[in-house]
């Protein structure tokens, strides 16, 4: 009897012994905060959870790193000697919603390393381990963090921690304010979708912006550093998915870097589709997109783009212009969205604008290279009796005068295959 009373405590003791062999790491739930350095490991007695997205059979542990700078961070696995090792990067406050950055893996035992981009403050959660549970090779887990510095063009905008599992400017309705004339954004793109009614593709992953124009200005949007195959930018108008007109688009069919400009006119706001086409990102699931403002000179007062009511703009129709006033003004807008209606002549997509003088003037109209495909004027109350009064000229770059008679109403008409389009209209006394 005194024997089994000995036994029975060191079976206990054994028992205890081998339920606390696993990492305190060992769940997503207790983490183990590290900084810049070397972290080592042992694996041997770690497990996989339930929910876990990096492998559901083999053994992982769980890191936590918070970016104290805007900072390139490199994860390197140098000294991990066991098959089949991986390192992913998450954000998300739970298991059950991260969504990946990044990561990495290996067949064998040749270490590797990878790196993504992140914001000052911005928490990642990395799990590292072996797919399998053999860990043939070796026990310890090396994880080494590096930073170095990420310069980029103003204010940094970056994922921000998920609340279902995906990025949270996922949607249009969700989408993320930018604020500034030089800014920058960083997504990873790996968990956003498509919503029911996007023009932009209904199979790929997109991201949403909004951004407002704080003075009169030529946008540029740059894609350098976007690593996926078939990204694309798209710049809208409108307040709803169902309303929006196009601006101004450009995409690449490879990871070839691209950039665009349009103009816009103070106090205008831009909805910003970025994404892939495609739900593969290939290259890696980084979209970064660089947005910068130079000053628009023009003459006289500005007109910019009509907020649409609906997917076409305001003045698409003859019998909706946009209604212009002055004797020197520039017009500029986009004919993305644009139609033709029943009886027009001008090329396939046409915005229209009145103007109407109180005296006698000689206008003069110039229409700047590559902003156009045609351009006309025309009196009359409606479409199919409406006199042109200047003939039709298809050159791409356009200037030409009429006289306008005082309490005359005249449309202006300009048609364009481009998305942006300008005019400039000059009114001056007639000669003697």
């Amino acid at each position: 009897m005194k024997i089994l009373h000995l036994i029975i405590p060191l079976i206990l003791a054994a028992t205890a012994i081998n339920a606390s062999a696993a990492p305190a790491n060992d769940n997503f739930a207790n983490s183990q905060t590290i900084s810049a350095g070397l972290t080592t490991t042992n694996m041997t007695d770690a497990s996989v959870e339930a929910g876990e997205r990096s492998t559901t059979s083999g053994k992982t542990v769980w890191y936590t790193y918070t970016a104290t700078s805007d900072s390139i961070i490199t994860l390197d696995s140098t000294g991990t000697v066991f098959d089949d090792h991986f390192i992913d990067v998450f954000m998300g406050n739970s298991i059950n919603n991260l969504i990946y950055i990044d990561g990495k893996s290996t067949g064998s035992t040749t270490p590797f390393s990878f790196s993504f981009k992140a914001k000052a403050g911005s928490i990642y959660r990395i799990c590292a381990g072996d797919k399998s549970t053999n860990l043939w090779g070796g026990t310890n887990m090396k994880l080494t963090l590096f930073t170095t510095a990420f310069n980029h063009a103003g204010p940094l905008y970056s994922n921000q921690t998920p609340t279902d599992g995906f990025i949270t400017n996922d949607r249009f309705d969700s989408r993320t304010t930018l604020a500034g004339n030089s800014l920058t954004v960083i997504n990873y793109m790996s968990d956003s979708s498509v919503e029911a009614g996007e023009p932009d593709t209904s199979t790929g992953r997109t991201a949403w912006y909004s951004w407002t124009a704080t003075s009169d200005s030529v946008i540029t949007i740059d894609s350098t550093g976007t690593k996926f195959d078939d990204h694309f930018v798209s710049v809208y108008m409108g307040t709803s998915i169902n309303n929006l007109i196009g601006v101004d688009r450009d995409s690449s069919g490879s990871t070839s870097p691209f950039s665009f400009s349009f103009k816009s006119k103070a106090g205008t706001t831009y909805q910003i589709c970025a994404g892939d086409v495609t739900s593969n990102l290939w290259g890696g699931p980084l979209l970064q997109l660089t947005l910068t403002t130079a000053p628009f000179t023009y003459s006289g007062t500005l007109y910019g783009p009509v907020v649409p009511t609906a997917p076409t703009p305001k003045n698409d129709s003859f019998y909706t212009p946009q209604v212009l006033a002055g004797n020197l003004l520039t017009v500029i807008g986009s004919a993305a969205s644009a139609t033709t209606e029943p009886g027009e002549q001008l090329y396939e997509r046409t915005l229209w604008h009145s103007w109407k003088t109180t005296a006698n003037k000689l206008v003069s109209i110039n229409v700047p290279e590559g902003s156009s495909g045609g351009f006309a004027v025309y009196t009359g109350s409606t479409l199919q009796t409406a006199v042109q009064v200047e003939p039709r000229s298809d050159s791409t770059s356009l200037s030409f005068k009429f006289n306008a008679v005082a309490g005359t109403t005249y449309k202006l008409v300009i048609g364009s295959t481009f998305s942006q389009h300008q005019f400039t209209l000059l009114a001056t006394d007639p000669p003697v």
